[in-house]
């Protein structure tokens, strides 16, 4: 019976490091995309040597956890990318008629994401989507609405869940599949009141948010998505 047990080693301090930091990512402290500090100021953060940080981040990166890009930094990597396979991407290039099917799944995924932020979202979640919607309202008279405080919005909402892995796959349909979504957006916000209907299904879904109404938050975003995908289909 003895033979099967052995002594327990301790950790090294990269991979404390390397747990510390999955933690982080798998609490939703760190985001798809953010950067982490420079080598110097993070390792003097954590209170260890650069060469043991950079052992650690050379871990997570072939762990899949973070992305390090030459001369850029290093960046959290978006987890639902492993998700969704490249052949996705490839039936979506063979056939654009699946568009459909992909805004379907977006619809899916952020009615739910609304209904669940309607019942856990935070103060930090309101004033996050409150900004991006005021910076939205400013470019209502211009020939397209911005993209990046667009989807900006819709992840704040997932994030709102406090389900990290909700925000993951709708990060990934957006990095990885953005442009189709885009096909869709497209015709229909270059009309200012295309774009103050957008503006204001946005307010709509927010509100509905801030006071904790689920079914009329979900029923804001149907109505939002609903919206774009008849524009889009009858334009």
């Amino acid at each position: 019976m003895k033979q099967i047990y052995s002594a327990i080693k301790p950790l090294k301090v990269s991979d404390e490091i390397v747990r510390h930091i999955k933690s982080l990512i798998k609490q939703g402290k760190l985001h798809p995309g953010d950067k982490f500090p420079a080598e110097r100021i993070l390792s003097n953060m954590l209170g260890v040597g650069r060469s043991t940080l950079r052992e650690a981040m050379k871990t997570l990166s072939i762990l899949g956890f973070i992305e390090i890009r030459e001369r850029q930094g290093a960046y959290v990597r978006n987890l639902g990318a492993s998700m969704i396979p490249d052949s996705f991407a490839q039936i979506m290039d063979e056939d654009h008629t699946r568009i459909k099917d992909l805004y379907e799944l977006r619809k899916d995924l952020e009615m739910g994401s609304s209904y669940m932020a309607a019942k856990a979202r935070k103060i930090n979640d309101l004033k996050l989507m409150e900004k991006l919607l005021v910076r939205l309202d400013k470019q209502v008279q211009k020939p397209r609405l911005g993209i990046e405080e667009d989807i900006g919005f819709h992840l704040a909402i997932a994030r709102a869940t406090g389900n990290i892995l909700r925000v993951h796959v709708l990060e990934s349909l957006f990095d990885r599949y953005g442009h189709y979504i885009d096909i869709a957006r497209q015709p229909l916000l270059k009309e200012p009141k295309h774009n103050q209907t957008v503006c204001t299904h946005h307010w709509k879904i927010f509100h509905s948010i801030e006071q904790k109404q689920p079914e009329q938050a979900r029923e804001a975003m149907n109505n939002h998505l609903s919206w774009i995908e008849k524009k889009w289909k009858n334009h």
